[in-house]
């Protein structure tokens, strides 16, 4: 018998010894007071151990350096200022060297200096910290850091109102033409992108409600998700943004990224990175190729005349008794088919259990 535990939060007390910008933010155009302020930083980060009780996590009992992950957000400021933590480009137990981003360019908005800092001003002391799946962040256990005593609640506060796992999905899509209400779906043509949904044959692929537009810039949407966004999917979802992951029509229990042709049922959005993911709560087939099952009720003593509902665009295969078959013709305008005995070998008897498999 193999004991599982629970893992315990990661807050790791953090010291930031240098950080330069990286890129501005020159999106904006004459009307934005902001264009060309920096929103990316290089920054090196000398990480504390974090003891914890959990001997199975990479080094036991501890969190260091090497726990830091994309995704992370790192904040060494009350008034609920944090960068995300957007890519690192090396680590070890006490050492992470990566990308920060103002996201939403919040930080410059929120401080009344507006000089955009990555949640300092200054080298100094702070903690990386995660979001839990309700996109607020963990803030417990707290280290001791030279942080105030209204961290966590400005912390929160920020998150709260900015809820970017629950209530936004963040998209850069150029001359998108969105406005705020549109009812959206994926472009399937161009993963990635988003195109207004109409009531066709895509409509249960409809993903989520634009929430706002034009935020930090023109290029830029946030849109309302149906589903749920969770953190730390595993397995890790190799694909791109905008990839849909299917239940597997082969090996049960897995996902698949190629769309079946048959009941395609998917179940993530993949987003900006492999374990980060729309979760489609509830998804209905992408596409007409789900299969329904009409029954005969009452079959006639050598039946072979029998009438599909008015939905069925295609019959798959006929079954008597268990024992499929296909000796028979479709009329997808009348939608009736007539069964063939003589090819089968057999008839249809009022015993028998009848049935056919379509697509609608």
């Amino acid at each position: 018998m193999s004991v599982n535990y629970i893992k315990p939060p990661k807050v790791l007390k953090t010291y930031v010894s240098q950080f330069d910008i990286d890129t501005s933010f020159v999106e904006g155009g004459n009307d934005d007071v902001y264009n060309g302020y920096p929103n990316r930083w290089a920054v090196t980060m000398h990480v504390e151990s974090q003891e914890h009780g959990d001997p199975v996590t990479p080094t036991p009992y501890y969190y260091d350096g090497n726990d830091v992950k994309v995704g992370d957000w790192f904040s060494a400021s009350v008034g609920g200022l944090a960068v995300k933590i957007v890519s690192i480009s090396s680590q070890s137990s006490d050492t992470v060297v990566a990308i920060v981003e103002d996201v939403e360019r919040y930080n410059l908005l929120v401080e009344a200096s507006s000089v955009s800092s990555f949640g300092s001003g200054s080298s100094g002391g702070g903690v990386i910290f995660e979001l839990g799946d309700d996109g607020l962040p963990v803030l417990s256990p707290l280290p001791d850091s030279y942080l105030l005593t209204t961290f966590a609640t400005d912390m929160m506060s920020r998150f709260r109102y900015r809820n970017l796992m629950r209530s936004f999905v963040r998209v850069n899509q150029p001359d998108h033409s969105f406005a705020m209400g549109d009812i959206i779906r994926p472009d399937f043509a161009n993963p990635g992108r988003f195109v207004k949904a109409l009531a066709d044959v895509n409509v249960a692929s409809v993903i989520g409600v634009v929430s706002d537009v034009n935020t930090p810039s023109d290029n830029w949407f946030n849109f309302k998700p149906f589903g749920e966004i969770r953190e730390n999917v595993k397995p890790d979802l190799i694909g791109n943004y905008g990839d849909f992951f299917y239940v597997d029509p082969v090996n049960a229990g897995l996902l698949t990224k190629v769309r079946p042709f048959n009941n395609a049922r998917p179940v993530y959005m993949r987003l900006e990175n492999s374990n980060r993911a729309l979760l489609l709560s509830g998804a209905d087939s992408q596409d007409k190729n789900e299969t329904q099952r009409y029954d005969v009720v009452n079959p006639a003593g050598d039946q072979v005349n029998f009438t599909l509902p008015a939905d069925a665009e295609e019959v798959l295969w006929m079954s008597i008794n268990g024992i499929e078959n296909n000796n028979f013709t479709f009329d997808p305008v009348s939608k009736g088919i007539v069964f063939d005995p003589t090819a089968t070998g057999y008839g249809v008897d009022v015993t028998d259990e009848v049935f056919f498999i379509y697509k609608s």
